[in-house]
């Protein structure tokens, strides 16, 4: 029997809408630029599914819209004016063939004039088109990879005005759009052309949310397997969100399933692929890294070693300057270092909390991130803030260390996703009991231990109060004012007076370290007396009470030592 295709493509783009989850935000942009005649501009880091998107978009627009998706990764299209019209007249003849297979389709003129070629493509071509196929009212180019048309300018095959020539041309002819898409790498570019540079028009790509992450963890798998709410969050952890790295962890969970006749993923199974995900991912880690400035190393370095310090949890900025001023003798100044982390939380490496703290938006990078920075130990003295859903899953990496010990060997020749399963040393006998005590500290990135001691209070009211009462008028109180008295305060008039927390009385008495109590005790109409008279009586205590009405924890919280670290090889291999 033939195993079922794995769901998950992490090296693919997305083209079955059946398989894509979230961006709800992204595609009302589009669909709203476009409906004002404006251009969208898609801005995001590798991986972070610019180009599943723009092959979603013929699902997620109008029908009068037709999409033509070109990439431009490829350099042939920006070799010259007249190879890029090609290109697009191409592109859209091939859209047109697949939206109405009986269309007849002129071949392209023999001419090596680019504005001949433009000119017969929007008046020649497109307009008995469009008469035609009634139903498309515009055609919509959804350039991919469109950084390809900046580094032409540069190089000069393309001309200098090519962007200004190509939004002017686009303006004139109605029925034709157009969708760019771009690294984040070239952001700060855009604003050196005006088709580009409208802040308004540009939409940057975002982490899904834990509610689209959620849906694509568990609904591709739900055929399969069932994901208990722990694994499910450990993998949102892992991943931040990163469509990418999410994409790897679950295609390599399922594998890791497929081997074991879907059996249910548990946290074990995780800490099993770990060392792989990281492998697989390590080429889009290291090109964060690089690109990192001075600065932003050193605020990663930095926030790195803290976080292992900290058992995970998030870091002040205070605290990372501390640090950087302890351990480097070039600190950035304080005003730098918070620009630096803008910087990374911006580009999605880094999570900004409130009251000025960070953590990583992704356990993964942080794992990466250890054995490429050497870091030194952090400051023990430093306090910990009381965040609660901004932990890394340091438990969960202890159950990885031994699964990179006996992996990291094998995963030096690359890492392949196929239809195999996963290689049985993945699988690794873990110690359980060790794992238990491990997860009851912690088991995600969003929930790690807090320290919350036990208070034992104890009380210590063994006062022994010894009244001598001195009547100035000749009473006769029985049972030495045990049971003949009804006193208006609390206080029982007994051999041994008991004192409790919480005393009202009519008479203030204060618990103090020498509290002098004056009570007036009234006889009541059943006391015998031999002369009717008010026995006004001061009762001074002979012990001083110490009650203690607030409970005084005296139980410290001692934190768990944090577990050994996975290491990596210094540089990971590049994707295949």
């Amino acid at each position: 029997m033939n195993q079922p295709a794995n769901p998950y493509a992490p090296d693919q783009p997305c083209r079955d809408p059946r398989h894509f989850f979230g961006r709800t935000e992204t595609f009302a942009f589009v669909r709203q630029a476009l409906h004002s005649d404006q251009t969208p501009i898609l801005i995001g880091g590798r991986g972070m599914g610019k180009t599943s998107v723009l092959l979603q978009l013929p699902f997620r627009l109008e029908a009068r819209y037709l999409t033509v998706y070109l990439d431009l990764a490829d350099p042939q299209p920006t070799q010259s004016v007249f190879a890029f019209v090609g290109a697009l007249i191409e592109a859209a003849q091939a859209a047109l063939q697949a939206a109405e297979p009986s269309l007849y389709l002129p071949d392209l003129p023999e001419t090596q004039d680019a504005a001949v070629l433009w000119r017969w493509f929007t008046q020649t071509h497109l307009t008995p088109i469009f008469d035609v196929v009634r139903r498309f009212q515009r055609l919509i180019y959804c350039l991919d990879n469109a950084q390809g048309l900046l580094e032409a300018v540069q190089r000069g095959d393309l001309p200098p005005d090519f962007l200004d020539s190509l939004g002017a041309l686009c303006h004139e002819e109605q029925r034709i759009g157009l969708v760019f898409a771009f690294d984040a790498a070239y952001e700060p570019q855009l604003a050196q052309y005006a088709l580009l540079s409208e802040p308004l028009n540009q939409h940057r790509l975002p982490p899904l949310s834990d509610a689209e992450a959620t849906a694509l963890i568990t609904q591709l798998s739900a055929p399969f397997y069932a994901l208990s709410s722990d694994v499910v969050e450990v993998l949102l952890a892992q991943s931040g969100g990163h469509p990418y790295l999410l994409q790897w962890l679950c295609a390599l969970l399922w594998e890791n399933a497929a081997s074991r006749n879907f059996a249910p993923p548990t946290l074990d199974d995780i800490s099993a692929i770990l060392p792989v995900a990281l492998q697989a991912c390590g080429a889009l880690f290291e090109e964060l890294w690089e690109s990192a400035t001075p600065n932003e190393q050193a605020a990663l370095t930095a926030l790195a070693a803290l976080t292992g310090a900290r058992r995970g949890l998030p870091v002040s900025l205070d605290d990372l300057h501390t640090w950087l001023v302890h351990e480097s003798e070039s600190a950035p100044h304080l005003m730098t270092l918070t620009a630096a982390l803008r910087s990374l939380e911006y580009r999605g490496m880094v999570r900004a909390l409130p009251e000025s703290a960070y953590t990583f938006s992704s356990g993964l990078l942080y794992l990466w991130l250890l054995p490429q920075a050497e870091l030194p130990s952090a400051p023990p003295s430093l306090e910990r803030p009381s965040f609660r859903r901004a932990a890394l899953p340091i438990a969960l990496i202890a159950l990885a260390t031994v699964a990179l010990a006996v992996l990291i060997a094998a995963l030096m020749g690359g890492t392949p996703l196929n239809s195999a399963t996963l290689p049985p040393t993945q699988t690794l006998a873990l110690d359980i009991e060790g794992t238990r005590r491990a997860l009851a500290l912690t088991q995600t990135f969003e929930a790690l231990p807090t320290h919350t001691p036990t208070p034992t209070p104890t009380f210590t009211a063994t006062a022994t109060h010894t009244p001598s009462a001195t009547a100035t008028a000749t009473a006769t109180f029985t049972a030495t004012l045990t049971a003949t008295h009804t006193p208006t305060a609390t206080i029982t008039s007994s051999a041994t007076p008991t004192l409790t927390p919480s005393q009202t009385a009519s008479a203030t008495a204060t618990s103090s370290p020498t509290p002098t109590l004056t009570a007036t005790t009234t006889p009541s109409p059943t006391a015998t007396l031999t002369a009717t008279a008010t026995a006004t009586a001061t009762l001074t205590p002979s012990a001083t009470p110490t009650p203690t009405p607030s409970p005084t924890p005296s139980a410290t919280p001692t934190p768990t030592p944090l577990p050994t670290l996975p290491t990596l090889p210094p540089r990971a291999t590049p994707l295949p």
